[in-house]
């Protein structure tokens, strides 16, 4: 919501995987005079197979954590749709991404087209592979992004095209 209240609600879009949460967020819209426009998928880059058929999705006795893969905790699923990032990028004329996505992050990113891309924020989680988030930084560093640390804030990070030249880091 507050996304949608500095963006406007026509310029923001929401991608969601769990069915379940999707009611409240409608409500809280709905009580704060706003509509939601969103959908309830799973994103995947074209590198890595794009839109495709619905998968599984584990619904967590923590809302919070459930994901594509069951858990000890896991007491459901459900068959949610799969869309291609850089086809809803095109769609919506999307200029910046906000994700946070519980460490799903690198597995979107990396070799994604974000060509279109100005300005990318996440929660940033580290707990699936510090190996892959490290790679998502160089990926991300290499394709003209730079990280603000200025706007970032502990596992909250940022990053803008074209702040810096993109380098190969060498010792």
């Amino acid at each position: 919501m507050v996304l949608a209240s500095i963006v406007g609600q026509d310029n923001y879009i929401g991608f969601e995987a769990n069915p379940e949460l999707m009611p409240d967020a409608l409500h809280n819209f709905e009580i704060n005079n706003m509509s939601l426009s969103y959908h309830t998928a799973i994103l995947r880059n074209r590198a890595h197979g794009g839109e495709g058929e619905p998968v599984d999705f584990y619904i967590n006795k923590d809302f919070w954590i459930s994901a594509l893969t069951p858990s000890g905790n896991t007491i459901r699923s459900t068959k949610v749709p799969v869309f291609c990032l850089e086809d809803e990028i095109d769609k919506f004329h999307a200029n910046c991404l906000m994700m946070d996505i519980e460490g799903a992050e690198a597995d979107l990113l990396l070799c994604a087209d974000l060509s279109k891309i100005e300005k990318i924020f996440m929660e940033l989680h580290y707990w699936p592979s510090r190996e892959g988030a490290n790679r998502m930084f160089k990926y991300l560093i290499n394709e003209g992004f730079c990280f603000d640390a200025q706007i970032s804030s502990g596992a909250n990070v940022a990053f803008h095209r074209g702040l810096v030249p993109s380098y190969d880091a060498e010792c």
